[in-house]
């Protein structure tokens, strides 16, 4: 019996590829093609892409509730196996399909990956390689997909309060298509979206020597842009100076991580179930807000 799992989380953002004036249209565009996409892999139960010369296959493997589903992603490898041959042992290749779970909540957009470094070089190839697949089928609706990262928002403020100054912080931000109006930078980003009708935005400050300032939480709105950032909602980089010299931290190493149980075990999947809803939720900062309401 296989022990726990450990997964990284992300969250997928649907990004229209050319201009569409009209939100509401963008809007009704990308809840179709979303929905036309998990019901293509529900129903064909498996999807098969090329990349670098090998099969990769998105399968369908069960529903847990009606907005999560669990998926595997596999990619072909080949093993030199040996057989008896007329004068000598001959040795061939056989091929051999390795796969890590996926995890899928298309309410709140969150992926979480099991993390396989034998099937993936890895979780970031793993990323990369979902990501260029999915690409595959919505390109022709006319959307982009893009995987970010759910890093640990603390983690960015622990790096903050351990460095002796600040040389630079970039912010690169998806333009919203989930957040509503939960979180304040999402009602920025909509403006600048509506206003320029970009895909995403990116903020830099610099400076040669480490003295920026206001780089804390009493800053409400960088605080409010680091959440957005941290949840899923793009990357942050910090450059900074520490007691061990001039260090560079990204979102994308601080992914959050959870642990779940072998995913197929059958004799106790309600238990199962339920430690998937809860590891999902325990990802999850800043939409929980929209469940806090709705309990109400």
């Amino acid at each position: 019996m296989r022990g726990n799992i450990s997964f990284a989380s992300y969250r997928y953002f649907i990004i229209p590829m050319e201009q569409i004036s009209l939100f509401d249209i963008v809007e009704e565009k990308r809840k179709e093609s979303v929905n036309k996409f998990f019901k293509r892999l529900e129903s064909e139960k498996k999807l098969t892409f090329t990349l670098e010369k090998r099969k990769h296959i998105l399968f369908y493997n069960r529903m847990v509730n009606k907005n999560i589903l669990i998926c595997k992603f596999s990619r072909e490898s080949f093993e030199t196996r040996y057989q008896e041959g007329e004068e000598d042992i001959e040795d061939f290749l056989e091929p051999n399909f390795p796969f890590i779970f996926l995890i899928i909540d298309t309410e709140r957009q969150i992926i979480l990956m099991e993390i396989k470094t034998n099937v993936f070089s890895s979780i970031e190839a793993a990323k990369n390689k979902l990501e260029k697949c999915i690409n595959d089928v919505f390109a022709i609706s006319g959307f982009e997909v893009k995987l970010e990262e759910i890093s640990d928002e603390d983690g960015f403020w622990n790096y903050v309060d351990g460095a002796t100054g600040i040389y630079g912080l970039t912010l690169k931000m998806n333009s919203p298509n989930l957040f509503g109006g939960y979180i304040d930078t999402n009602e920025m980003l909509r403006e600048i979206n509506q206003e320029y009708n970009n895909t995403g935005t990116s903020i830099g400050i610099t400076n040669k020597k480490p003295q920026i300032q206001n780089v804390n939480k009493d800053n409400k709105k960088l605080a409010n842009a680091i959440k957005y950032v941290s949840g899923g909602g793009g990357e942050w980089t910090l450059t900074a100076e520490t007691k061990n010299g001039k260090r560079t931290f990204r979102s994308k190493h601080n992914v959050k991580k959870v642990s779940i149980k072998h995913l197929e075990e059958s004799n106790d999947k309600n238990s199962i179930n339920k430690e998937i809803i809860d590891s999902l939720e325990s990802v999850e900062t800043i939409l929980i807000r929209r469940k806090q309401n709705e309990d109400k």
